[in-house]
């Protein structure tokens, strides 16, 4: 790949693809160049976080601009990594190898200038022509050859890229770099250019290293470069200091976070774990490990909830799956709600304003918490229960010239039968206590006939859970209506006493009691031979004890004919 001189060079930066980069915090035994948008197909710091970075991590870098030169020590051009010119604190930079690699990982390969460029011609060439099978691949015989070692300027630039130092180091200014450099080159030059030889050395000491030995310029990099480097500040420090401009505290604390974090997560990559795993196995424990692990969430939660709020922290710790969820753990079932919106006789409308006026309706928006169903979901939900339970229990109209609607009892039963035998054992013989009554919702003409289990060990059969409707009837209490209300009921009600009921593959025999007041006794009461009988009719000469056939008669009746006196 052909580098670039600096950006005094004379060539036009912006006809370039590849412009080779020089630092002391880079390896000189590798070629690094510049990335930018053009050469990466995107951002470079995406280029340098995919998978193949994370294989190769030795091969790309993200270092500080004011360290980076030329091949010639002039420092770098900032429109070798940005297109608009614009200065970086931090740049990212990737070596030959991991150049090539990444560009050739690009999903649209045909759009990068380097598949069309004569440098990857010439890479693609000098790979086909290695032997794979040979220990030392010999050099393609159509790419020119490489420099010789024993080439002056090949020496010279070896020693330029070993002894580079960054301008920060202490006593050296950017305009003293070059000859700083120069006279750096000129106390390491090889012997080969002045053949000049060391003094005689006494035997009792031994012989100082060559200067052309690589140990030594290792050596004289390590002698100019700085021996201590200053503490890095804290993230609290940073904080707490006033001294330092909004823009730039904010600025510091980005950086030292992000370097921080880089070296946390190259430790953990180092053994074979990442962060998040770690964490997240150290939070399951319950010794003190997960613990401090749990406060260390804790207290991350809280930073960002009061730089950020709360909302903003949810948004960015949970995944929205982790958060779904736990909205819906909040929910009730959605029957809950209607029964809720019946019991408490609440329109339409007035359910509407209230899932908008408290935001919990799930209405999509990202402001609402999808907890209540809206207006549209329970008129939905109640119609679907409503049709489940007509189905279920056979919902249909009493017969003619009698308003109303019943059950059927033998469905009733064994919906009875199956909740007492999930709340304790059953006898296999069950009683149930049918009971008629009138005006059952506090109105006028209305008749209701419901049934309760006298056996059920889960409810009293004094309460009023207990008892099932079977029948309610717009109609007067009178004879007439009160027969027809029951036509179906005595049908099946003598059905089941002959033949039991079969629920679940067991039989189970089945007797009923009736209650009544002693209105609908009567009213019910008729002789065997007389369907029209009356008890306790009106006038005289009837029959009114429902246990004895007297008759009613007046009291001077009773004076006169047979002599009863009542002093």
């Amino acid at each position: 790949m052909e580098s670039s001189s600096g950006g005094d060079s004379g060539e036009a930066n912006g006809d370039r693809l590849f412009h080779r980069v020089l630092s002391a915090s880079l390896d000189p035994k590798k070629s690094w160049f510049a990335l930018n948008s053009t050469l990466c197909g995107g951002k470079p710091s995406r280029f340098c976080s995919f998978g193949y970075a994370q294989v190769f991590p030795d091969e790309y870098r993200q270092v500080e601009f004011d360290g980076l030169f030329g091949d010639n020590g002039v420092p770098a051009s900032a429109s070798w990594f940005s297109s608009s010119g614009r200065r970086i604190d931090k740049v990212y930079v990737a070596s030959a190898f991991g150049l090539v690699l990444g560009i050739l990982r690009q999903k649209s390969l045909d759009e990068l200038p380097f598949i069309h460029s004569d440098e990857f011609q010439m890479i693609v060439a000098w790979i086909n022509a290695l032997d794979l099978s040979a220990s030392f691949p010999p050099t393609p015989p159509s790419t020119p050859s490489p420099p010789k070692p024993n080439c002056a300027a090949f020496l010279r630039k070896q020693h330029q890229d070993a002894l580079l130092v960054p301008p920060s180091a202490p006593g050296l200014s950017k305009p003293n770099c070059t000859p700083f450099f120069r006279q750096q080159h000129q106390d390491v030059s090889p012997k080969s250019e002045k053949q000049k030889s060391f003094p005689p050395t006494p035997p009792s000491t031994p012989s100082p290293p060559k200067p052309t030995s690589a140990p030594f310029a290792q050596q004289q990099l390590l002698d100019i470069t700085p021996k201590s480097e200053k503490r890095r500040r804290t993230l609290e420090e940073l904080k707490a200091n006033e001294e330092l401009s909004p823009a730039f505290k904010k600025k510091k604390i980005r950086v030292t976070a992000k370097e921080m974090m880089k070296e946390i997560t190259g430790l953990c990559e180092r053994n074979g774990e990442s962060l998040s795993t770690v964490l997240g196995e150290c939070c399951c424990l319950t010794g003190k490990a997960g613990l401090e692990a749990r406060e260390i969430f804790t207290r991350v939660f809280d930073s960002l909830v009061q730089e950020k709020g709360v909302r903003v922290a949810f948004s960015k710790l949970l995944s929205e799956e982790a958060w779904d969820e736990r909205v819906k753990s909040m929910r009730v079932p959605d029957w809950v709600y209607l029964l809720f919106k019946l019991k408490s006789r609440i329109s339409d409308s007035a359910w509407q304003d209230l899932t908008n006026l408290t935001k919990l309706g799930r209405t999509g928006k990202k402001s609402d918490e999808a907890i209540i169903p809206l207006k549209n979901n329970v008129a939905a939900l109640r119609k679907g229960l409503f049709n489940v339970t007509r189905n279920l229990i056979d919902i249909e109209r009493l017969p003619p010239q009698v308003p109303g609607y019943e059950v059927n009892l033998k469905k009733v039963a064994i919906w009875v039968i199956r909740e007492m035998r999930l709340h304790g054992s059953l006898p296999d013989d069950i009683v149930f206590n049918l009971k008629i009554d009138g005006r059952p919702f506090f109105g006028k003409d209305q008749v209701s006939v419901g049934f309760v289990a006298l056996d059920a060990k889960h409810r009293s059969s004094q309460s009023a859970k207990s008892v099932y409707p079977l029948a309610i009837a717009n109609c007067k209490e009178k004879r007439e209506d009160l027969r027809k209300l029951l036509l179906n009921l005595n049908k099946r009600k003598e059905e089941i006493k002959r033949n039991g009921i079969w629920v679940d593959g067991k039989h189970y025999r089945i007797r009923f009691k009736v209650t009544l007041d002693y209105k609908g006794l009567l009213l019910l009461m008729a002789k065997v031979d007389d369907e029209n009988f009356l008890l306790g009719g009106q006038g005289l000469a009837v029959e009114f004890c429902i246990f004895c056939s007297a008759l009613r008669v007046s009291l001077s009746y009773c004076i006169k004919k047979r002599g009863y006196s009542f002093n």
